[in-house]
């Protein structure tokens, strides 16, 4: 292993994939001190916190920032001038391993730019956690972010391997017209307003998002799933990072920290 270019790489696709949402803290930089314990470097990990309310540490990056797409919110988009690199399925699997085996990380968050499509890329994703799992017989956690468009057969493999997967929400820096077009069709389906919620929370219209994401009840005795799964039903993880903002913004900590929990089950 060329170890200068895997640092270089490592530190392209760890800053790449800060803007990932994975319920984690960024990394950060600190230098080891004389007569101070410890050092901090932002190179890729992270942390997030288990079901049982454990603070973990993530190897936290992208299989390539390489993208066929030129979304104008993405700081990997195609048109954007900056410094490319992509990971073998075996790098990321001996990284992974190895960072394990020195105590750095309890597991892998792994997201990817989409590269030729979104099933090859996919591929590439499923077959790094694959490998961990039944040749490496890794058991930490593995977080993977599924790419819009691959095939459902792909996603259900994913699911084979991972401890989670999820999928971004992207509004493109569009949240007032994406926001006029679902009122305007007046949609009622949960995805459509699990998606108008985010444009109120987007648009400060918190008020609104909160009457959206509770279908109008009010109530301070009532716990979230009394009034949040009712409203979306087996959709109802996915509201609840609109639904905690609301909560937190609106100085309802305790139901903001209680959704905040549930969206990392």
């Amino acid at each position: 292993m060329d170890f200068e270019r895997i640092k270089e790489k490592l530190a392209i696709l760890a800053d790449a994939a800060k803007y990932d949402v994975s319920c984690s803290s960024s990394g950060s930089t600190r230098r080891g001190k004389k007569g101070e314990l410890g050092n901090a470097a932002p190179l890729g990990i992270c942390h997030s916190f288990t079901e049982d309310g454990r603070c973990i540490s993530l190897l936290k990056i992208l299989l390539t920032n390489h993208c066929i797409y030129d979304c104008v919110y993405c700081v990997s988009r195609r048109s954007n001038d900056i410094a490319r690199a992509a990971f073998s399925v075996q790098e990321v699997v001996d990284l992974t391993i190895n960072f394990y085996r020195r105590n750095y990380i309890e597991g892998l968050f792994l997201s990817s730019g989409v590269f030729k499509d979104a099933d090859t890329t996919m591929e590439r994703l499923v077959r790094v956690a694959k490998k961990l799992r039944e040749e490496e017989h890794f058991n930490g956690y593995i977080h993977l972010k599924t790419i819009p468009g691959a095939s459902e057969q792909l996603i259900h493999e994913a699911g084979l391997y991972a401890d989670r997967l999820s999928v971004n929400l992207e509004i493109s820096g569009k949240a007032y017209k994406t926001y006029r077009l679902l009122k305007g069709h007046s949609c009622t389906t949960p995805q459509c307003k699990c998606l108008l919620a985010k444009c109120c929370v987007d648009l400060s219209k918190l008020a609104e998002g909160d009457q959206i994401l509770s279908g109008g009840v009010f109530h301070k005795q009532k716990s979230h799933d009394d009034i949040i799964v009712p409203e979306f039903g087996d959709s109802a993880r996915f509201p609840l990072p609109s639904s905690g903002h609301v909560y937190c913004k609106t100085d309802r900590l305790t139901k903001g920290s209680e959704c905040d929990q549930k969206s990392l089950r």
